[in-house]
């Protein structure tokens, strides 16, 4: 019983990682002008 369970948490465990790690290291940013400063943002991507 034990076994099964460990086994379970295993697979669990393995298909919550394997996104995380196959993710890009890259963030989408949506602006529109009225609302924040075109400075704002060329200062977030230095």
């Amino acid at each position: 019983m034990k076994s099964k369970f460990y086994a379970s948490a295993l697979c669990a465990a393995t298909l919550i990682a394997t996104p995380a790690m196959a993710a890009d290291q890259e963030l989408y940013f949506y602006n529109w002008s009225e609302y924040i400063p075109n400075e704002v943002l060329e200062d977030f991507t230095k």
